[in-house]
């Protein structure tokens, strides 16, 4: 077991300049380190604080975000023992103030691929550019930006160098770097700053990638359209669907380009997308979907998935819907019997990232069809998060009312982990509950579970649309409205149900007397 706990200045100083390969200090702001919890003994470092580059920092996301962005510039461990990286990383970055961008490099001059950034759920945004740096010779380890601080401030400060190294001092073709990013604040936050982002977000590379290797990877797929195989949706298909903007995801106004700063991440004619302009949907990675997930969904976890699909825009990945086993097995059983239960899976997410008109019912309509034949398919939008599953109105889906609340299982300092993601720690062992009170202590607590509403789709032919509604275990309900509470709701389905009781008592009554 590990604690991370901000640390001084004086003592990082030992790593960061006796183990570190760049042996000098950067611009450091937090510092933190992790200490074991038997001897409490330091045994790594990792430090954040200012780019050098101004350049950097503007062209990032933008001059109005300069302000967030930070780098995490040191990670140095005493023993680099299992996990001790990711664990130091992921754990000193909730310890940061919000609304934070953070940037990090992996330097492929020491073979570094950043597996401990993949491993804590950064971006990757590609390599840093070309450039050319300068060196002493017996003294290559020294930044080219600490030799030129040696006459800081001085006119002609290359002169002032030549003139003390002499032939000593040349000039040498920098490495390539890794780029990741970390979005670190709130939904809000994440969500204007991936409108805002420069880079691409691309594949993580492995081990086995060399730089020319990825550079000629990022070149095919930027220039070849990767949605001239798949079917091309039109506007025109969907003339008739209307979706109100107050779905699962909340629209965001895009960032305008203004000043001297970079161009804004942006589509030409933002404002007509759907009027000329064509999509299309096909089937992606999990990898491909993370950045969604982890980032801009609010559950900020990854759910079952057996197929993820993606809305692509002139080649880019705008939004992702997947596809899942439920977790529930009693869910299973209790939407249409034992039966059904194989032919169940649920829609699990769905997430846009700029969630313009129609985009959401026709990610969802369009990946449906693409799934396996006769599904009963289930979606949940949770109140909590002030949704009413209007995508699911639009898309055909039919309403079956409110899930049921319990007491949900929650770890302080984890309370985005589901409650099986906490059980499955001690999966298949006896006595669970007590063992996680063994291990958490006052960190384990209960919490009332959110009410749902539940959405079901029949996706097969006519016979098997018509067996499965003939078999369904809830009954059909009007859909329900933007602003209406749980308990309005439930008032409703019960004066429905004694409506139908009573038309059912009064049939039955005349039909007694005819006799």
């Amino acid at each position: 077991m590990y604690t991370v706990k901000q640390i001084t200045r004086k003592e990082c100083e030992t790593y960061i300049l006796g183990i570190h390969y760049a042996h000098r200090w950067p611009s450091i702001t937090w510092a933190f380190g992790l200490f074991t919890s038997e001897d409490k003994e330091l045994c790594g470092v990792v430090t954040y604080g200012t780019p050098p580059s101004s350049t950097l920092r503007r062209f990032i996301a933008g001059d109005e975000n300069e302000r967030y962005v930070i780098e995490l510039n040191r990670l140095c461990l005493k023993y680099n023992r299992k996990n001790e990286a990711s664990i130091l990383v992921g754990r000193s970055i909730k310890l940061l103030p919000k609304n934070k961008l953070i940037v990090s490099y992996a330097d492929s001059e020491q073979d570094h691929v950043g597996y401990v950034y993949q491993a804590t759920n950064f971006l990757y945004t590609g390599l840093s550019t070309k450039g050319s740096v300068w060196k002493v010779r017996g003294k290559e380890h020294l930044h080219n930006i600490t030799l030129l601080d040696e006459f800081r401030g001085v006119p002609n400060r290359t002169d002032k160098l030549r003139e003390k190294y002499g032939d000593d001092l040349f000039r040498e073709d920098n490495s390539r770097k890794h780029r990741y990013i970390y979005l670190h604040g709130d939904r809000k936050f994440k969500k204007r700053i991936m409108l805002a982002l420069t880079y691409k977000i691309r594949d993580y590379p492995k081990g086995i990638n060399s730089i020319k290797e990825l550079e000629n990877k990022f070149s095919k797929l930027d220039n070849v359209s990767n949605c001239e195989s798949a079917e091309t949706i039109s506007s025109a298909d969907f003339d008739d669907i209307i979706l109100p903007h107050t779905g699962e995801v909340s629209r965001a106004k895009r960032p305008t380009t203004s000043g001297e700063g970079p161009v804004r991440f942006r589509h030409p004619d933002f404002e007509s997308t759907m009027q000329s302009e064509k999509y299309c949907v096909k089937r992606i990675t999990r990898q491909e979907c993370e950045p969604y997930l982890l980032h801009i969904h609010y559950a900020k976890r990854m759910p079952m998935m057996s197929y993820p699909f993606g809305l692509f825009y002139e080649d880019e990945l705008c939004g992702v819907v997947t596809y899942g086993e439920t977790s529930s097995m009693p869910l299973r059983v209790n939407i249409a019997g034992v039966l059904f239960e194989p032919n169940i899976i649920e829609l699990t997410r769905l997430c846009l990232k700029y969630n313009r008109k129609n985009e959401a019912s026709l990610l969802v309509g369009r990946s449906i069809k693409m799934l396996p034949k006769n599904k009963i398919i289930v979606s949940f939008a949770d109140m909590a998060q002030d949704h009413v599953g209007c995508v699911y109105q639009a898309t055909n889906f039919v309403y079956t009312g409110l899930s049921t609340t319990h007491k949900a299982l929650k770890l302080r300092g984890r309370e985005n982990a589901h409650e099986l993601t906490i059980l499955a720690e001690f999966k298949g062992q006896e006595n669970m509950r007590e063992k996680l009170q063994a291990k958490y202590g006052d960190r384990i607590y209960f919490e009332q579970s959110s009410r749902k509403h539940r959405y079901i789709y029949f996706h097969g032919d006519r016979k098997f649309k018509k067996a499965a509604q003939a078999a369904l275990k809830h009954k059909l309900r009007d859909f329900p409205r933007k602003g209406e509470s749980a308990q309005d709701i439930e008032n409703k389905h019960r004066k429905d149900d004694n409506i139908e009781n009573l038309t059912e008592a009064e049939t039955l009554s005349s039909e007694s007397i005819m006799i």
